[in-house]
């Protein structure tokens, strides 16, 4: 006689949880936009200089301001805390108590960067908040160490898709860099970096140029470049040295558009 025995065996199925954990963003001035981990949401640095609350899970994060050369990726342990930092030129990172709360800070490195315009009007890839507008007058940036920033001309150059890239022949923007100890430098030795500006230690100054735009030479009532208010009357105005401004008119009806680039 045989005797069967009947064994019940429970299985425990142990699910590994991702909890979130606060991380600190010290921006030490930067006000510009800039992204977690993709590139919507945008967000907004304070102006009032505070501290800026994320709850994050751990894994790899990217801090980003304008991709691929303005970014950060950090990493966070199981434990909540910051471990490693991509970009120690742009930013390092510290535990410390906020509220009684343990938790990391990432404290970023920057530099107080004089933009001299030339009297020319133009964009800055770091400042669009959270949308291209234009900047004017000589005036200061604070701007993070170790990254690439972008001068545009105009907003056409921002909004028609594959201007800007490798191999286009009507240049609309050049890059520069703020090195380890806060100088600014051509991000390239590519021409239109050259031309466009001077780099002297924490000081970007703008090649330009005086152009004198005569409506009747374009039988026109009024110009446009994108983002302005047209331009009505006889004027000069001041361009970035090798880049290209997207002009618009109309003539009979007839929509025409061509770009001035001033060597």
């Amino acid at each position: 006689m045989r005797t069967i025995v009947s064994i019940s065996v429970m299985l425990f199925i142990i699910t590994s949880c991702s909890y979130a954990s606060p991380v600190y963003f010290s921006f030490q001035g930067f006000k510009g936009k800039y992204y977690i981990d993709k590139y919507q949401p945008v967000y907004n640095a304070p102006s009032s200089g505070s501290d800026t609350l994320f709850d994050l899970p751990a894994g790899t994060h990217t801090f980003g301001v304008d991709d691929p050369f303005a970014k950060v990726d950090f990493t966070i342990d199981a434990g909540g805390k910051i471990s490693k930092v991509s970009n120690n030129i742009a930013a390092t990172a510290i535990d410390t108590v906020v509220n009684g709360v343990q938790c990391s800070k990432l404290i970023f490195h920057t530099s107080k960067i004089f933009i001299d315009a030339s009297s020319a009007s133009f964009i800055l890839s770091a400042h669009n908040n959270p949308y291209p507008t234009y900047q004017n007058g000589n005036k200061y940036y604070y701007l993070i160490k170790g990254f690439s920033y972008y001068i545009a001309s105009d907003l056409s150059a921002l909004t028609i898709p594959g201007l800007n890239y490798p191999g286009n022949t009507i240049p609309t923007l050049f890059w520069f860099s703020v090195d380890e100890k806060g100088n600014v430098q051509p991000k390239d030795s590519t021409i239109v970096n050259l031309l466009a500006a001077r780099y002297k230690k924490n000081k970007l100054i703008f090649n330009t140029i005086p152009v004198k735009i005569n409506l009747k030479d374009y039988r026109a009532n009024e110009i446009t470049i994108k983002g302005h208010p047209p331009i009505k009357k006889d004027s000069k105005l001041y361009f970035i040295r090798g880049l290209g401004t997207l002009l618009e008119y109309k003539v009979d009806n007839v929509d025409f558009d061509f770009y001035l680039i001033p060597m």
